[in-house]
């Protein structure tokens, strides 16, 4: 019995409890061309998320800001690249401490912002 990984479900065997398996279902699991088999699973993984990275790029400069810890879930910064906020503003952020809240940024003083994380559709 095949177990299936956490993330894209791929077929995975089992040394041991699995030996009983033919080689053929095993190949095809693995390389068939069934849109079940890990490498369709792959492929079609690898087509979705190429559209998000294509979207992440359309983008034009990713700023990385150093951020202090001011007070809870709040850090400011000063970069001189940043003179405004702009819509859909993409930034690659450096915490000197650690938080697990909503993150709020005020770089240069501009006002103080609430952070989004982008997911993995580029959103």
């Amino acid at each position: 019995m095949t177990t299936p990984t956490d993330h894209l479900k791929l077929k995975m065997y089992d040394t041991i409890t699995d030996a009983s398996a033919l080689f053929q279902t095993f190949r095809e699991d693995l390389a068939g061309n069934s849109p079940m088999s890990n490498m369709s699973i792959i492929d079609s993984w690898a087509e979705s998320v190429s559209g998000s990275i294509a979207s992440i790029a359309e983008y034009s400069g990713i700023n990385i800001i150093s951020a202090s810890y001011v007070s809870e879930n709040f850090y400011a910064s000063s970069a001189s690249a940043i003179s405004e906020y702009k819509k859909d503003m993409q930034i690659t952020l450096i915490l000197d401490k650690t938080n697990d809240g909503v993150v709020t940024l005020n770089i240069n003083s501009l006002g103080t912002k609430a952070l989004n994380k982008i997911d993995v559709n580029g959103n």
